[in-house]
């Protein structure tokens, strides 16, 4: 009997967790579609992989570009490939924003004092992170078919031959763990720093400086001793990340470069749920 009532109340917990993140999500998105500054990141969002799609027709339709075959310039896996960079530092932002805005406001003390969880407030905040990725990866791949579309009616008069839409898809979700990661860590240095601008600056810091410090390291040891650092460095998120999306490593298996890639959103949205049920969330003075 002791044993029945715990599991009930477990389950009514359970529950109502999720009713809460739910509900909680919802508010999320009659808050954020009402910032000028969401908007503008969805816009560069759509427009980071809409932008590639559209030149890499016009290439294709170039009479200069007529003696490179269709298969070496296919515009939508093409677009993808070049969208994600761009992509993934939106990412950032929104995660940023979503989570650093409610301290300048007090959003968060007013959610707790009306008796909000502080489970449910950052995972109804990280699952419309996700919710909104989603939705514009979605948006931005139709987008760039119907585009396709269009620019190459006009130009030649015939519909575009996507003979990569299936591969495109694949992709797609290829990089959702770089996605997943790169606006898991905005979200995760804001809500630590207690400030929007420090999530998105200490994450593009990170962004950039892994791009440059990792490769003089690898070059460095190489020359100096002969010590080959990528099986080191490959567990790096960013190389996970990549490993996965290419589908290519010399170092780590496929499949596990997804695992290590979603192990880091994990631990990233694991330190946010214990910064929140342990520090005061009060904006810094």
């Amino acid at each position: 009997m002791h044993r029945t009532t715990t599991a009930t109340k477990r389950t009514k917990f359970s529950d109502s967790i999720v009713s809460e993140v739910l509900r909680l999500a919802k508010y999320e998105w009659f808050r954020m579609n009402r910032r000028p500054a969401f908007i503008v990141l969805c816009i560069l969002a759509e427009l980071a992989i809409l932008v590639p799609a559209v030149v890499a027709v016009i290439v294709l339709n170039l009479d200069f570009f007529s003696d490179v075959g269709e298969g070496e310039v296919e515009s939508i896996r093409n677009a993808l490939e070049f969208s994600f960079v761009p992509f993934n530092a939106v990412a950032m932002c929104v995660g940023a924003l979503i989570f650093g805005a409610d301290f300048g406001t007090g959003g968060y003390r007013a959610l707790y004092t009306r008796g909000a969880s502080r489970i449910a407030v950052p995972l109804s905040k990280v699952a419309f992170i996700f919710l909104v990725l989603a939705g514009l990866l979605v948006i931005g791949w139709t987008l760039s078919l119907v585009v396709s579309n269009i620019a190459t009616l006009i130009s030649d008069g015939s519909i575009y031959a996507c003979t990569d839409c299936v591969d495109s898809v694949s992709l797609t979700g290829r990089a959702l763990p770089g996605v997943a990661f790169w606006s898991l860590l905005g979200a995760g240095l804001a809500y630590w720093g207690r400030s929007t601008t420090l999530g998105v600056g200490a994450g593009f810091g990170y962004y950039f400086l892994s791009g440059i410090i990792q490769p003089a390291l690898a070059l460095g040891f190489t020359l100096q001793w002969d010590i080959d650092l990528g099986p080191f460095l490959h567990w790096l998120p960013e190389n996970l990340v990549a490993a996965f999306f290419n589908a290519d490593s010399a170092y780590i298996d496929y499949w596990l470069s997804g695992l290590g890639a979603l192990a880091y959103c994990v631990a990233i949205a694991a330190f946010v749920l214990w910064l929140s049920k342990t520090r005061d969330l009060a904006p810094p003075r």
